[in-house]
């Protein structure tokens, strides 16, 4: 197990263990975001600045507290547009602590690896160049068009494409276990669901790019489904689903990870616990009504978005 202690933050003896940059990553690569900020200079002699910034948004509170405790960062509350709409939270970090953090969940990302690259380079290029105008002389023709290149590239980013998918692809074996499974956490709790349906346990993964879901595919088998956008403004979503014993044992790998959905994995694995019909036990009403208990209970967990 490896300590990391934030460079800034060395005074308040902050250490983040692997697992929590793997199910950061993991978080991140889900419900993350990474841009960049640029303000036009208030003088005509000023240049426009440019920063990196980073955000989770999710309507789970107690995931956003965490991040801001291990990383730094501010927390704001979204307007909800509608009264039924859940309360939705956005943690958000900039230039250097955008940059740290960044630089700690680098190795651990899939899909946003490439991105994050671009963000710690531009950063770089920043403090290496000037970030603001020095000694009242305005930056070069040059330096404005790396800011404007960069900005533009990390905006634009998708993950598509074959040449991102050798730079963002990992194996399994490359992690220790826990590491390995600390992501698949933060996946299944900024974009997964665990349910059950017709008595079967079923965990689910949605994304608007298939490279997330094909290499969960991959690496814990399951199939996946496309849903067609009827709107072009809209992108096409994959669906990586896991079933029946495949998902009771991810559920069990997982689990000592998870910080939002962990009850919903418990109540998974408890029932499938009392589906198994061991040769000569007779299935009693009495199990049927606990059964009927613990699927009652996961819809109400699923309908509160915890």
């Amino acid at each position: 197990m490896v300590n990391v202690v934030l460079e800034e933050e060395k005074e308040e003896n902050k250490e983040i263990v692997e697992e929590d940059l793997a199910y950061g990553a993991g978080f991140f690569d889900g419900d993350g975001n990474i841009y960049v900020r640029k303000r036009k200079g208030k003088k005509e002699i000023w240049n426009s600045t440019y920063s990196i910034a980073t955000s989770i948004g999710n309507t789970n509170k107690d995931v956003i507290i965490w991040l801001k405790d291990k990383f730094g960062g501010g927390i704001r509350n979204h307007i909800k547009q509608k009264d039924y709409h859940k309360q939705a939270y956005q943690w958000r970090i900039s230039d250097k602590k955008s940059y740290n953090f960044l630089k700690l969940v680098y190795p651990y990302l899939i899909l946003k690896k490439y991105q994050a690259k671009l963000s710690i380079e531009f950063y770089e290029y920043m403090k290496n160049n000037g970030k603001y105008i020095c000694g009242g002389k305005k930056l070069t023709e040059y330096d404005l068009f790396k800011r404007e290149e960069y900005r533009n590239l990390i905006l634009s980013f998708s993950g598509d494409g074959e040449n991102f998918k050798t730079k963002t692809e990992i194996s399994s074996n490359e992690y220790e276990n826990n590491i390995f499974m600390s992501y698949c956490a933060g996946i299944i709790d900024s974009e997964g669901c665990i349910t059950i349906s017709r008595n079967s346990v079923i965990v689910a993964v949605a994304n608007t790019d298939p490279i997330i879901i094909e290499w969960l595919k991959s690496n814990f088998g399951g199939f996946i489904t496309i849903h067609k956008s009827k709107k072009i403004k809209h992108k096409d979503a994959y669906f990586w689903t896991l079933k029946c014993a495949n998902s009771l044992n991810f559920l069990y790998k997982i689990l000592p990870y998870l910080k939002i959905k962990s009850e919903q994995a418990k109540i998974c694995i408890e029932l499938q616990k009392m589906k198994v019909n061991q040769a000569g036990i007779k299935i009693t009403d009495e199990r049927n009504e606990k059964m009927k208990i613990l699927k009652e209970k996961i819809t109400i967990l699923n309908k509160r978005g915890i």
